[in-house]
């Protein structure tokens, strides 16, 4: 059912997006706060700088028509299309006509390290997380990027997680975004050890922690150092 809300839509359409764009920023300075509060060492710290010039070195490479042929062909029908309607299987009943055009869009951006700002504009809806719509974050916002975003996308996650190097840095107990893990692998490590710890009569205590808004508070800075730390650089970087 579709929500119902008490003012203009030009009203409650300014009101999300101010909450929107907001809310991220809000959790940084706070964050910021906490590290100077309990004086938290830099994340710099943190920051893996062995061999990150030299054996983890990272450039995004051309790529073919038979190359995005394939992403397209493996990409779910149902992906929703983003602001300019395009969808997959629009893309799909055209490819014979546009895939080597699409080719050489995706290229010019990976050699130029400049990305269609037409690709960056993304339609966000909100959906209600109870059954008060209103205020605003009571929603959880959906961005819906387009379609041709997503194919570049998949391109660029496909030759950074094939690099050898780049997977060695990867936690072995890190199961989100990473090819063959997922929830279930980590619900199977979880009980795995948690019967481990019961045949060795051991206690075990689980901490389970809920970051606010973890990918709206994602400092950009902090990821691009962190990806210029592992060896990303040049046009890439």
């Amino acid at each position: 059912m579709k929500p119902t809300y008490s003012k203009e839509p030009s009203v409650v359409a300014q009101e999300f997006n101010e909450f929107f764009t907001s809310v991220g920023l809000n959790v940084v300075e706070k964050a910021r706060e906490y590290i100077t509060i309990y004086d938290l060492p830099p994340f710099t710290e943190h920051l893996n700088t062995t061999n990150a010039g030299e054996s983890l070195t990272f450039f995004c490479e051309p790529v073919s028509c038979e190359t995005i042929g394939n992403i397209i062909s493996a990409m779910p029908k149902n992906i929703a299309p983003g602001l300019d309607k395009i969808t997959l299987n629009f893309i799909i009943d055209c490819l014979p006509y546009i895939i080597q055009p699409i080719t050489d869009i995706i290229n010019s951006s990976l050699t130029q390290g400049i990305f269609p700002k037409a690709w960056k504009i993304a339609e966000i809806i909100p959906i209600p997380k109870t059954d008060k719509v209103e205020p605003a974050s009571n929603n959880c916002p959906i961005s819906l990027l387009p379609i041709l975003f997503k194919i570049c996308e998949r391109v660029i996650h496909q030759q950074f997680t094939n690099r050898p190097t780049i997977n060695k840095l990867l936690s072995t107990h890190q199961n989100g975004n990473k090819q063959y893990h997922s929830t279930e692998t980590l619900g199977l490590q979880i009980t795995d050890d948690i019967l481990n710890a019961m045949d060795c009569k051991d206690i075990t205590a689980m901490i389970l922690l809920d970051l606010s808004k973890a990918y709206d508070s994602i400092s950009h800075s902090v990821l691009v150092a962190k990806l210029k730390s592992i060896g990303v650089s040049g046009i890439t970087y």
